[in-house]
């Protein structure tokens, strides 16, 4: 019966490791895609505040 525990207790230690292993990876994946999309908007925002102050200056 202690076999029986203690293979239930280290197959659970196991599983949640695992678990952890594969829900910090995509977090990760996540995190780095985000900060992809968070240069690209950047970049876009930037750009089109450029074009509204060069339309401003001509309008002027």
């Amino acid at each position: 019966m202690d076999l029986v525990v203690w293979a239930l207790l280290v197959l659970g230690v196991v599983l949640m490791a695992l678990l952890a292993f594969v829900v910090l990876r995509h977090v990760r994946q996540l995190g780095r895609e985000r900060a992809a999309t968070t240069t690209d908007m950047t970049r876009r925002l930037a750009r089109l505040q450029l074009l509204r102050a060069t339309r401003d200056s001509r309008t002027r």
